[in-house]
Parts: C-alpha cells; sequence; structure tokens
C-alpha cells in the first residue's frame, strides 16, 4: 500500500492534469449536443466490441465442452449401432437391463505408447462399476483389458502390449488362432497357431471367439495384412491391423459380463 501512495504521488502532476483534462472534456460534451452524440456513439461501439470479443470467447469456451458431449453422444449412438448390427442383441446401457452384456462409457484421459508394456487409462472406475479384468472397446473393435482400477480411473492393457494375448477366429474360415504383439508398430499384431492348410487371404478379418466370457463373441479385432506360409512349422505368418489403434482412440466401453460370476461360480463346483 505504502508503494501505491508512493507511485501516486511521484504522478501526481500528471494525475491532477489527466483530471483536468476530462472535466473539460466532460464541459465540451454536456454543452455540445452533436459532440455528445458523437462521444456516446463512440463509446458504444468501444463497448460493443469489448462485448462481442468477451462473448466469442464465452462461446468457444462452451463450444468446446459442447463438442466433447457431443463426440460422447455421437460415440454411444455409433456404438449402440454397430453392436446392434453385427451381433443382433441390444445393448444394456441402463444398469436394470439383464441382458448378458452392458457397456460403460469412458473417455481416455492418458495414453503411454512408445515401450513394449504400454498402458491407456480412462476416466471411469470402481465407482462406475468397472473392475480389472474387464474388456475394453471402441465403435471400431476390441482394444484392450482392464488390469486395474481405482475409484475414478482404470488402466487398460491394450493390445499393443507384450502381454496382451487375445483368442480370435478368422471369419472367413472360422479357424482360431492366437493374436499377439511383436512390439513393433502399435496397430500391428501377430497372428499365431494358424495351419498352413487353412486358406488365409489379405483383408480376412478377425474377430473375437467369446469363450473367454470378457467379450461377446464376433466382436472385430483385426484385419489380415499379410500372409505366408512357414513349410518349416507348418503354420501360417500371419500379420494384422488393429480396427481399434490405440493413439487414435478417445471414447470407449468397458464391457462388463453379467453373468461371469455365475460361470465362474459353477467352474470352481466342478473343481
Amino acid at each position: 500500500m505504502r508503494r501505491l501512495y508512493s507511485i501516486l504521488w511521484a504522478n501526481r502532476s500528471f494525475i491532477f492534469f489527466l483530471l483536468l483534462e476530462l472535466a473539460a472534456l466532460f464541459i465540451y460534451i454536456r454543452q455540445n449536443s452533436n459532440q455528445k452524440i458523437r462521444f456516446f456513439a463512440a463509446l458504444n461501439e468501444v463497448t460493443g466490441r469489448i462485448d462481442a470479443a468477451a462473448f466469442k470467447v464465452r462461446s468457444l469456451q462452451n463450444l468446446s465442452q459442447s463438442n466433447a458431449d457431443l463426440h460422447l453422444d455421437n460415440a454411444a449412438l455409433k456404438s449402440l449401432l454397430f453392436y446392434q448390427s453385427k451381433f443382433q442383441y441390444e445393448i444394456p446401457f441402463k444398469t436394470e437391463n439383464k441382458g448378458r452384456f452392458s457397456f460403460i462409457p469412458g473417455q481416455i484421459v492418458h495414453a503411454r505408447l512408445n515401450g513394449l508394456r504400454n498402458y491407456l487409462l480412462i476416466d471411469k472406475g470402481s465407482n462406475s462399476g468397472i473392475n480389472a479384468g474387464f474388456g475394453i472397446v471402441d465403435s471400431r473393435g476390441v482394444l484392450g483389458l482392464v488390469t486395474e482400477v481405482s475409484p475414478n480411473y482404470s488402466r487398460i492393457m491394450p493390445a499393443a502390449n507384450i502381454d496382451f494375448k487375445l483368442g480370435v477366429r478368422i471369419k472367413q474360415s472360422r479357424y482360431i488362432g492366437l493374436l499377439e504383439w511383436d512390439g513393433k508398430e502399435t496397430n500391428t499384431v501377430n497372428i499365431n497357431d494358424i495351419p498352413e492348410f487353412v486358406e488365409v487371404e489379405t483383408g480376412d478379418s478377425l474377430l473375437t471367439i467369446g469363450n473367454e466370457g470378457v467379450f461377446p463373441a464376433g466382436v472385430p479385432v483385426a484385419e489380415v495384412v499379410s500372409a505366408t506360409r512357414n513349410t518349416e512349422t507348418g503354420f501360417w505368418e500371419i500379420r494384422a491391423r488393429l480396427f481399434a489403434d490405440p493413439r487414435s482412440s478417445l471414447y470407449v466401453y468397458a464391457v462388463e459380463n453379467r453373468w461371469d460370476n455365475e460361470i465362474e461360480s459353477l467352474i470352481e463346483e466342478q473343481e
């Protein structure tokens, strides 16, 4: 406060001069109707421009939020249409629905994709009903598996992780192989254990088997981009491109198998 007083006192002459100029301007405008009109017109123009600029800033902020909301709604609609058209069953978004699988929407908030054990984080956790072991999909297909959860976040192991393994079926021939990542491109995987007598072609689709209980059967996973017979091993060497590229995914769904506990209890009883 003392410094402010010092600044004002040091500039007292200029401040006094400025006040005199403002007073003279006020008297001049008040006594001259034409100048009064011009002054208030200019003042309105300035304040109008300031208000317009402020409105644009607020509009951009609201647009950003609206855009995010629109993307989430769009992702939900795409997933609904996608799964209903592919698998002919209704996605039970509401918790009271008694379907086998339910889908919990979320958004990727962090990604580490430059190593061998890559991971993603989504903004939903145990408070939203997500548990470790849930599958993760987006509107294009399988993305990964939930490995850890906190109340508000979940850690995802994507297909681009050397620990990720998933049984897949070739759509055209229905033969089953094992999907694994070789640590190279994050959108490309290897498909192993397909015998060389099976017909495999570039462009063949790979789908989930469904018997592991994590994903519904028939969810798209990848597309074959190259296939070479290995006569020494008797198996194909297949490279496939993931439909759900972890580098471009944003809005996702955690897949809950509502019958999982029932299935596990029956298995435990038999063992």
